[in-house]
């Protein structure tokens, strides 16, 4: 009787109506950069989501040491381009790392707890969702070590509260399962590693189920079961799977599907054509908006700028040179004209804008000298370090009057200089020699501030003569905090 039950729920969860309130799939890429072509590309296509990994090495390369400022670019980029931002995060930092090889788990849960606390904190309400990890299924994602979907619980049960602490509100997402049917301390067949995770208890700990069904070489609607189940219809057996542990109220977002055109060594057999790849991916969105209501996004592995590895390559919407592929022309028409997709840009920003081109806990030191605290070591570790250059995002900074302030500490010569977008806009003030902390805010003028993407720059002098010896050639300063804000226009 219980059998049958479940069956009959599955048959139910299946082929269910979607609730009067959805019915429309988000539509996103992954991608692997956040430069601002890479995003533009994507704004362009009409994904209104992206999902972007967060190596928690480049972050917190030592234990309590925090390089945040990459991320807030990042971050800042994609709320430019009104793109919701999903943040992967794996590929911890060599000390918390259980074995020395890539994309161990933890040492701890708790120490990749932490690390979440930390990054929901400061983006809180920023960040729309966190996928926990990545195909763990796989030892290759796994620290080469056995699959292991109790430990994995524990990770995600860890990383779960953690979130929930610190932004209640951003969705939780279980990590995508790579598609297999091995069984061996190499990989374990998804399927019986989303039972097994039922079973130690993992329910409770995500909110959406994330999902990786590849098509391989074959189209969308290939039957479920085909091909050894290596095909996209493979995702039915994990919603099965849910419904049979009482999960089917949530959805499932397919955070990474794809077709590659350049298949190579073991998986040269999965290369399927330029045009097969954009009706494949074109058809998977309308097969699964028809066909599983209960899939609630789907976002494009991937879409990316520039050279990537061979094994990623063939699956990018765009060529290394930037030029679209046509799958990137057909998703574009889709996303377009479609009543499948789901249209959810973050809304236009707050006005006045302000904007953080470097955070408070972000302090860059130039110049050729290492001293203690309150010093920070040189910019990027290198000496000398002469040059800080970054970018920020303004959006219709026409007609407009911005201020520009920073924080900065012992500018003792009197040729270090700021620039916007190549033109000097300030001499740093000198200052005696006390390391304490000024504000210094700078008048921009109009017509050099642009739409979208800005550079800003600081580059220092070398000493005068006199102060000059052995490797101390250059002037050291430090600076942090630096805001861009509207202002009212004086008359």
């Amino acid at each position: 009787m219980r059998r049958l039950l479940a069956f009959l729920l599955i048959a139910i969860a299946l082929n269910l109506p979607a609730p009067p309130s959805s019915g429309k799939i988000r539509f996103g890429v992954h991608v692997l950069d956040a430069r601002d072509y890479t995003l533009k590309k994507a704004q362009e296509l009409g994904a209104t989501w992206v999902i972007y990994p967060v190596l928690w090495r480049d972050i917190e390369p030592y234990p309590g040491r925090y390089n945040w400022a990459g991320l807030d670019l990042a971050l800042q980029a994609m709320e430019y381009y009104r793109l919701n931002p999903v943040f992967r995060v794996d590929h911890p930092p060599a000390w918390a790392s259980l074995t020395p090889y890539p994309n161990s788990p933890p040492k701890e849960p708790t120490l990749y707890a932490d690390f979440l606390r930390k990054l929901s904190a400061r983006y809180r309400g920023r960040v729309k969702a966190y996928i926990i990890w990545n195909e763990p299924n796989l030892a290759q994602e796994w620290g080469n070590l056995p699959p292991d979907p109790a430990e994995y619980a524990s990770l995600l049960k860890a990383a779960a509260q953690a979130i929930r602490e610190t932004d209640p509100k951003a969705t939780i997402v279980s990590a995508g399962l790579a598609p297999t049917n091995e069984k061996s301390t190499k990989a374990m067949d998804d399927r019986l590693y989303l039972k097994q995770l039922y079973e130690a208890g993992a329910a409770g700990y995500f909110d959406v189920l994330g999902a990786h069904p590849y098509g391989f070489a074959y189209p969308p609607d290939d039957p479920r079961g085909a091909h050894d189940g290596l095909n996209m219809a493979r995702l039915e057996d994990l919603r099965e799977i849910m419904v049979v542990y009482g999960d089917s109220d949530k959805e499932v977002w397919i955070t990474e599907f794809g077709w590659t055109t350049e298949g190579y060594g073991v998986w040269a057999w999965t290369e399927v054509s330029l045009e097969e790849q954009a009706s494949y991916l074109v058809e998977a969105v309308k097969m699964a908006a028809s066909r599983w209501p209960w899939v609630g996004m789907m976002a494009v592995w991937h879409l990316s700028y520039g050279e990537v590895e061979l094994a990623y390559r063939g699956f990018n919407l765009l060529n290394p040179d930037g030029s679209p592929k046509p799958a990137w022309e057909a998703l574009r028409t889709l996303a377009r004209t479609s009543p499948y997709i789901r249209r959810d840009p973050l809304p236009e920003p707050q006005s006045p804008q302000r904007i953080t081109i470097l955070a408070h806990d972000q302090t860059v030191h130039l110049g050729d000298s290492e001293y203690p605290y309150p010093w920070e070591p040189l910019y990027l570790l290198r000496n000398p370090s002469p040059f800080w250059e970054w970018a920020f995002y303004v959006r219709k900074p026409e007609g407009k009057c911005w201020l520009l302030t920073l924080e900065l500490m012992q500018s003792n010569e009197q040729g270090n200089k700021l620039f916007l977008n190549g033109r000097e806009v300030a001499t740093l003030p000198a200052e005696v020699w006390e390391g304490v902390w000024v504000n210094f805010p700078v008048e921009i003028a109009p017509g050099i501030l642009r739409e979208g993407r800005n550079e800003i720059a600081v580059k220092i002098t070398k000493r005068i003569p006199p102060w000059q010896h052995d490797d101390l050639i250059w002037d050291d300063l430090q600076f942090r905090r630096v805001i861009l804000q509207e202002t009212k226009c004086l008359p």
